[in-house]
């Protein structure tokens, strides 16, 4: 176990038509001192038709909790349907640059460090 079940609990659950999105805040055993605690977001868009709202909508809860933990390791990950943190108005990083279906990127996993392994 790396993490103690009192240090991990759901921040917020939306569930709009845009946006489906689960935020976990979780403080591991060994975590690097320039972080005060990891949030874990995991994403569903449900279409191409709902991609600007839902990147919208998401950008929206990032930047809430953002200013609420500045200290925080930040993970975003899921199934973007065409969706993008690219205009968030925050940093984040792609780590996924391989194919998933056919010749495009769906599952997305960003995070506000560059060079994450």
């Amino acid at each position: 176990m790396w993490c103690h079940p009192h240090n991990a609990f759901i921040k917020q659950h939306t569930c709009t038509p845009n946006l489906e999105m689960l935020t976990v805040s979780i403080r591991p055993y060994y975590l690097p001192r320039e972080f005060s605690h990891v949030l874990l977001y995991t994403v569903y868009i449900p279409d191409k038709s709902a991609a600007k709202a839902g990147s919208q909508e998401l950008g929206a809860v990032i930047h809430e909790l953002k200013v609420e933990s500045p200290e925080a390791f930040i993970v975003v990950n899921g199934d973007f349907n065409h969706g993008t943190l690219k205009r968030s108005g925050s940093a984040f990083y792609q780590h996924v640059n391989c194919l998933t279906p056919g010749d495009i990127i769906l599952d997305l996993c960003y995070s506000n460090i560059k060079d994450v392994q």
